[in-house]
């Protein structure tokens, strides 16, 4: 399974877990929150990411392209702010937490589609994330 099918199967889980998970009194309910704004805002920065790539280099429209990808990746970035400081107590709230890292990672260090990293922490943080989004039981 693709990282980004499984960045998406988990967040979707935690966004339509039972409904205990969207309780106020959930542990996590603010990230859980969260998740689910995210969601949607990273298929849809990904979904411009994949148009920019498939332009030809220097296009015309590749700026109007990386343009519309702004809005997304703005309220993305000021979701990570928020997530950022909260402490993850349950499996669901670490899953939304590694899957905006996973994005931020994706934004920094994905070179012309491919993954690539600096150094081992940079790759080491990279597959603890993935991990973090495919295994069942985080805690």
């Amino acid at each position: 399974m693709s990282s980004r099918r499984n960045l998406l199967a988990t967040v979707a889980a935690a966004a339509v877990a039972p409904a205990v998970l969207a309780s106020p009194t959930h542990p996590d309910a603010e990230l859980i929150a969260i998740g689910r704004e995210a969601l949607p805002l990273i298929e849809e920065y990904e979904r411009f990411t994949a148009a920019w790539y498939a332009l030809p280099d220097e296009h015309p429209d590749s700026n109007r392209v990386a343009d519309l990808a702004t809005p997304a990746s703005d309220r993305l970035d000021e979701l990570l702010k928020r997530a950022m400081p909260m402490k993850a107590t349950t499996p669901e709230g670490c899953r939304v937490k590694a899957a905006i890292l996973q994005h931020e990672l994706r934004c920094f260090y994905r070179i012309g589609g491919v993954m690539v990293f600096e150094n081992p922490a940079e790759e080491m943080a990279w597959s603890l994330v993935c991990d973090m989004l495919t295994i069942g039981d985080v805690a």
